[in-house]
């Protein structure tokens, strides 16, 4: 079975289970565990991934996160998770604070076993960015989502690779929001730009204007 068929059959059997979860250890056990073994982690092997890891900040003592990822004896991600209707916008800066206290961690993981947000730090080493460079629910998997993850399989986990993945996503992702702005909302300047070509007639307002429809 494939990697992606594998995915499709956790994500069948974790819209079968969701509406019987009812508190967050049941959320870990029954639909966040099975994602990390999804790709190819341990998680009853404790060189791989430790539940409820310490990752003390500053004055903070004894912070534990959820679940830390381990390879070659340093952990990798931390991965913090809440109760499946949980609202995950509330909980970044946790995640945040857990990221931040270890420089080795380039990936930290928010989830409530439905939804899944992934960040890293690209606006300033060592402390997580605002916004995750990626967001997928694993009850709606696209085709898309399988091809990001297969990126974070154990096998092919690479920290320098995924600063790079993740900057490369977020550059298309505002690539493709800004163009899909430019066509619905085509400026005088776009509209000029697409017809300069294939226009013989000076591009005069009126000109402009009975494009843009086209445009849109």
């Amino acid at each position: 079975m494939s990697f992606k068929e594998d995915l499709q059959k956790l994500s069948i059997q974790i819209n079968e289970r969701k509406v019987h979860i009812t508190n967050e250890e049941m959320t870990k056990q029954a639909l966040i565990i099975p994602f990390l073994q999804s790709l190819g982690f341990d998680v009853f092997n404790p060189l791989e991934v430790r539940p409820e890891y310490t990752a003390d900040f500053g004055k903070k003592k004894g912070e534990k996160v959820d679940y830390a990822i381990f390879k070659d004896e340093s952990p990798i991600a931390f991965l913090e998770a809440k109760s499946v209707n949980e609202d995950l916008s509330n909980h970044d800066a946790q995640l945040s604070r857990y990221f931040n206290a270890v420089p080795d961690v380039k990936l930290g993981i928010l989830t409530n076993g439905i939804e899944y947000r992934f960040f890293t730090d690209l606006n300033a080493n060592n402390i997580m960015d605002e916004s995750p460079f990626l967001k997928f629910d694993i009850t709606s998997l696209t085709d898309s989502d399988a091809e990001n993850l297969t990126n974070f399989k154990k096998e092919l986990f690479d920290t320098e690779f995924l600063i790079k993945y993740a900057e490369e996503l977020v550059y298309t992702s505002v690539l493709d929001n800004s163009l899909k702005e430019l066509f619905k909302n085509p400026s005088d300047e776009f509209v000029r730009f697409l017809i300069k070509d294939f226009s013989d007639s000076r591009i005069t307002n009126n000109v402009i204007e009975r494009f843009r429809p086209i445009v849109k």
